[in-house]
């Protein structure tokens, strides 16, 4: 009778763990999701960070050219490049506060995946004891 005690219990927490690293990995995953949309936001902020300096570079290269022929009247080009500069900046500074974002959801999952090594490091720990206190 009592041997089959321990082997249900000890089925018990067999499942009580597959349950619990079941729902580690499915937040691990939502996790991991997190992480990878903002991987693509990141890419997406890149994409547009390097189309807004290809056209401050052709913003450039129309300014030089009115310039290349005399023509006084720049202040409208300039204000031009005053703005995607200033849309520029923005855009850096979004990247920057996505990075830090997603540098803050990292250290979330490594201080989830610490706590889960814990618990169940401390449910085999409990199982032994058991197992020990059922021998003696």
């Amino acid at each position: 009778m009592t041997v089959c005690v321990v082997v249900a219990m000890t089925v018990c927490v067999v499942v009580m763990t597959v349950c619990l690293v079941a729902q580690a990995t499915e937040a691990l995953l939502a996790h991991s999701t997190i992480l990878q949309d903002k991987d693509q936001e990141i890419d997406t902020l890149r994409e547009k960070l390097c189309s807004r300096e290809a056209e401050l570079g052709s913003l450039r290269e129309e300014l030089q050219s009115f310039r290349s022929q005399g023509k006084p009247s720049y202040s409208s080009l300039e204000s031009e490049v005053c703005k995607v500069r200033a849309e520029r900046d923005s855009l850096n500074q979004q990247l920057l506060n996505t990075i830090q974002h997603k540098v803050v959801l990292s250290q979330e999952v490594d201080a989830w995946q610490e706590d889960m090594r814990l618990l169940i490091s401390q449910q085999v720990q409990q199982q032994a004891e058991e197992k020990e206190r059922e021998k003696e």
